[in-house]
């Protein structure tokens, strides 16, 4: 008798383990934080077959050896991807970008300088 309840205790244990891992599955749902701002993450782009993606850059580092530029909200250093988009140089008032074979350079949308 020991015997039997220690095994179905075992069982009922992993069959609520296993009913818990599985239900977001069987439910189809997907929990969102609650706390993150609308709209915010990862941009998502479409593209049309053969149409460049959409590209903002929104700032760029560039002192000494620290160099980083913030991509569609995104922080990279050179030769990180985000999207389908590669970041191959960052210089001090633009970064070169790379989508399948072509490479252009682009701006900062808005210009700031700081001086110290």
């Amino acid at each position: 008798m020991a015997r039997y309840v220690r095994l179905s205790m075992w069982a009922g244990k992993w069959w609520s383990l296993l009913c818990l891992s599985l239900s977001p599955l069987v439910l189809g749902e997907s929990l969102s934080d609650p706390t993150r701002p609308e709209g915010w993450g990862a941009a998502t782009v479409v593209v049309e077959a053969g149409e460049r993606p959409g590209v903002e850059v929104n700032s760029i580092v560039f002192s000494g050896s620290r160099r980083l530029a913030m991509i569609n909200g995104q922080l990279l250093k050179a030769g990180q991807v985000t999207g389908d988009i590669t970041l191959l140089k960052i210089e001090k008032d633009q970064v070169v970008l790379k989508w399948r074979d072509e490479v252009w350079t682009q701006g900062v949308a808005q210009s700031l300088t700081i001086r110290r």
